[in-house]
């Protein structure tokens, strides 16, 4: 039987349970979208739910339905998988981790034992998206400690057992005595030990001895905004004190000891894997390594040459996915950034580069002309993921496009790929000093990664690939540069900053960013 309040075409409450966090929203058009995707109607930041995991909808006979819109975990409608299924009152969807309750005004839904309670039906915002915490909407502060209070089956004796136990811990706290301060007076005064400690403190700094080594020249870099290495800097699992001293430049730049004796710009990188939780502590040991290669001698000083780069010289465009801020972070490079919307009303001149970050948001066609125009005059752009979508088949339709299948954009699963140097590749400055000389690599690929193509073979260069790849989705281009007028663009699949894989792998994408400015500051 068809409920009163959909037939009449009331408000549908559906209620959004992430752990302790209930968010209630009301479905009043026909469709109510789900997902990870800033786009979806209610948005679920979990990586447990896919970018659009599912959708909710008023059918033509005026019932509700949902449908799974092929989804990573799938769609669950009372712990059963379904791509397709009717709604009832009480109904529980379950999306990754996340739980949806069906219910409707003037209902009473049955919500499970761990779910906060709903708010009532007068108190549903008509719009999608209000946050209630326990369904709490509009009441005052005192007002919901009163609820909560009240919930307690015996109420009143709990509240006059608080308040007693509240009472007898402020009478200790004035009654106990304060035990002496070894550093002074409760009223202030110093003892006699301490004002002679401060007196001997207080004596000129030409009678403190100073190390010999503070009289060393300073660094060239020390005008820079450096500071010591952070708490979280990576730790080597493996590595002994020598190793340790020799990563000193990752973080502080050319003015450390120089490296052990190496191939020019380049650095042993272990082929570790890691799962996404340990992602941080990945991409730190990778720009480690990276800083190691950069700042010695084999890199000749590859590194400061970055850092002295100003922040217009550098240009972020902000993405929803990916994040090169990150990586750049780490290396201590600066950098302005700006919103997707906000590029065709920028100047790009001065910018040495600019990066465009995997995002749903596709910019203006003025923005991809005055983009396409910055490369022809000799800017280097530089981009990832849904970038070839967004910027590179409007901007540059000539050189790649998105890999497609029956007419729509291919897109990948959510995995990990071995990759390694094109052979054509073999020498080319944008792979110097990557880890790729082998398969051992791994790349990770985000849920709706963009596989592409190339269109023109004779001005396109390859630079990694995939047998994975290929057998999985039928193209093996992992990253490809092409020169357009004086300048160049580079657009690689999956993200700057990886967050699954191995080391290899992490390295290598952040080696290829590190690669690019270095042929954009030096016009390569």
């Amino acid at each position: 039987m068809i409920p009163a309040a959909v037939q009449s075409g009331s408000v549908i409450r559906l209620s959004l349970r992430q752990g302790r966090l209930v968010t209630t929203f009301a479905l009043e058009g026909e469709k109510v979208f789900i997902g990870r995707l800033p786009g979806n109607d209610v948005r679920v930041e979990d990586d447990s739910v896919s970018r659009k995991h599912c959708l909710i909808r008023k059918t033509a006979e005026g019932g509700l339905e949902v449908l799974d819109l092929n989804s990573r975990h799938g769609t669950l409608v009372n712990g059963k998988s379904v791509d397709r299924s009717p709604l009832v009152e009480g109904d529980e969807i379950a999306l990754g981790e996340a739980r949806v309750l069906v219910g409707y005004p003037g209902g009473k839904a049955a919500a499970p034992a761990t779910a906060a309670p709903a708010p009532a039906a007068d108190a549903v915002p008509a719009r999608v998206g209000k946050e209630l915490l326990s369904g709490s909407l509009g009441l005052s502060f005192s007002e919901q400690i009163y609820r909560e209070i009240r919930r307690s089956p015996c109420w009143a004796a709990s509240l006059f057992a608080h308040a007693a136990v509240l009472y007898l811990l402020s009478f200790l706290v004035h009654a106990l005595p304060v035990p002496a301060s070894p550093l002074g007076t409760v009223d202030g005064s110093l003892d006699g030990d301490l004002s002679g400690l401060l007196e001997e403190l207080s004596a000129p700094a030409e009678a403190l001895p100073m190390p010999e080594d503070d009289l060393s020249p300073p660094s060239p870099l020390a005008n820079e905004a450096f500071v010591d290495p952070p708490d979280d800097a990576p730790v080597f699992e493996d590595a002994g004190a020598e190793e340790l001293l020799a990563t000193g430049p990752a973080i502080m730049g050319d003015a450390g000891r120089d490296p052990a004796p190496e191939a020019a710009g380049t650095v042993d990188v272990p082929d570790r894997a890691f799962e996404r939780s340990k992602a941080d502590d990945a991409n730190r040991e990778a720009v480690a390594l990276l800083s190691r290669a950069l700042s010695g001698r084999g890199g000749g000083g590859s590194l400061g040459l970055l850092r002295s780069l100003a922040p217009e010289e550098l240009l972020v465009v902000e993405g929803a996915y990916d994040r090169v801020e990150d990586v750049l972070d780490l290396l201590g490079l600066r950098y302005e950034t700006v919103a997707v919307r906000q590029l065709e009303r920028l100047s790009f001149r001065g910018r040495k580069a600019i990066f465009v970050n995997c995002s749903n948001e596709v910019p203006s066609p003025k923005a991809n002309e005055k983009l396409r125009s910055y490369v022809e005059g000799g800017g280097y752009l530089l981009g990832t993921d849904w970038a070839v979508e967004n910027v590179m088949r409007r901007a540059f339709p000539e050189f790649i496009a998105p890999l497609e299948r029956k007419g729509r954009n291919s897109i990948t699963r959510d995995e990990t790929i071995s990759i390694h140097a094109c052979k054509e590749a073999r020498g080319h400055f944008l792979v110097e000093g990557t880890a790729l000389d082998r398969r051992d690599a791994r790349w990770w690929l985000e849920e709706s990664s963009y596989p592409f193509r190339i269109l023109d073979q004779k001005h396109v260069t390859r630079l990694i690939e995939s047998e994975d790849l290929r057998e999985k989705y039928g193209s093996s281009e992992v990253a490809a540069t092409f020169r357009c007028g004086g300048g160049r663009v580079l657009h690689m699949l999956g993200h700057f900053y990886q967050k699954e894989g191995n080391l290899k792998g992490t390295f290598s994408a952040q080696r290829l960013v590190a690669n690019f400015l270095l042929s954009a500051v030096r016009g390569r």
